[in-house]
């Protein structure tokens, strides 16, 4: 029975992972900015800086919510259109009064991989090269990264992982949605081993 039971763990171990199954879920929760919303690639000041958003009293769709242990805060992954193009980027918790950070989930890493050595990775605001946002500079090749997130865009019929990287010619840690394809992945975890 022991070894029937092995068995069985196994094979589930090795079927692959629909898009159902391997989705982490975001949350979809509504908050009023209380200043200007100034936003970064990843969670916490050490990731570029792209630009800053909107004013006092503007509603946000909050995603997930990230610890940075260099400044202990709570940074929250927002979303966003501008100019007719879809952002999700971080920005600190501090900016929406009254947040119940518990109906956010917390980001936890999910696998570890590389881009391909010859050649940069094309990268963008969140997970659609249609709709979202493309990034000004594309993630270098040969960069060791760490995945974040993932997400199936079903009208692209694409998978999309949250990597993040050190950007030795930006001098600075970054975060950039990628199609998954071009991850060399050496280990990946949507919940469970792959």
């Amino acid at each position: 029975m022991r070894r029937l039971l092995a068995c069985v763990l196994l094979i589930g171990l090795l079927t692959p992972l629909t898009a159902a199954q391997a989705d982490f879920s975001y949350a979809r929760v509504n908050a009023v900015l209380n200043q200007r919303l100034s936003c970064r690639s990843g969670p916490g000041t050490q990731y570029e800086e792209p630009v800053n958003y909107f004013s006092a009293g503007t509603s946000l769709t909050l995603l997930a919510k990230a610890y940075d242990q260099r400044n202990g805060v709570w940074w929250v992954m927002v979303e966003f259109s501008y100019k007719s193009m879809r952002y999700r980027a971080y920005t600190g918790a501090k900016r929406f009064d009254n947040l119940n950070l518990d109906r956010l989930p917390t980001e936890v890493q999910m696998g570890s991989g590389s881009t391909p050595g010859g050649y940069p990775v094309e990268a963008w605001w969140g997970p659609g090269a249609n709709s979202y946002k493309r990034m000004s500079r594309n993630v270098p090749g040969g960069v060791s990264v760490t995945i974040w997130g993932y997400a199936y865009n079903g009208a692209e019929d694409t998978d999309f992982v949250l990597i993040e990287f050190y950007d030795r010619s930006m001098g600075c840690t970054r975060r950039a949605w990628v199609k998954e394809w071009a991850i060399e992945e050496t280990y990946m975890d949507y919940g469970r081993g792959r």
